[in-house]
């Protein structure tokens, strides 16, 4: 699917809020701070309490990334879990030259399944080149 045809379709009818997922584990209630998998668990709350008010969620990379593989499978485990109407915008403002920029894309879109991704524009154009060749995936670029 085109990613337009499924922004159109995840706005229809709403406004296109996105709500943006940073966990903070020492700012979580003990009940989210003591689960074996923190970070799902409270993006998990978040995303089942808002799903009906918005259009896409946004887990920000670093909040996952910090806590290795545990956090990275987490993170898996959350993409998986959000409704398939709803966009998943993977926020971790990547860009990087040629095959790096390559394989983050792949691991972004193909390996995560995000619908789209934010992306810094500073390495030049070929930094962005494999996430804008991608017409079913979605790129928000820093500005």
């Amino acid at each position: 699917m085109q990613f337009k045809t499924k922004l159109e379709a995840a706005t229809a009818g709403r406004i296109g809020l996105c709500v943006g997922l940073d966990p903070v584990v020492e700012r979580m209630l003990p009940r989210f701070q003591q689960s074996t998998t923190p970070l799902y668990d409270f993006c998990l709350a978040v995303v089942e309490e808002t799903a009906t008010h918005c259009a896409a969620f946004k887990p920000n990379l670093a909040f996952f990334e910090a806590y290795g593989a545990s956090g990275w499978q987490q993170l898996a485990d959350l993409v998986k879990a959000i409704p398939a109407d709803k966009l998943v915008i993977l926020d971790g403002k990547r860009g990087d030259i040629g095959n790096t920029a390559k394989a983050y894309a792949r691991a972004l879109f193909d390996n995560l399944g995000g619908d789209a991704a934010t992306v810094s524009p500073y390495l030049g154009a070929d930094s962005l080149e494999p996430f804008v060749e991608r017409p079913d995936r979605g790129v928000y670029v820093l500005a």
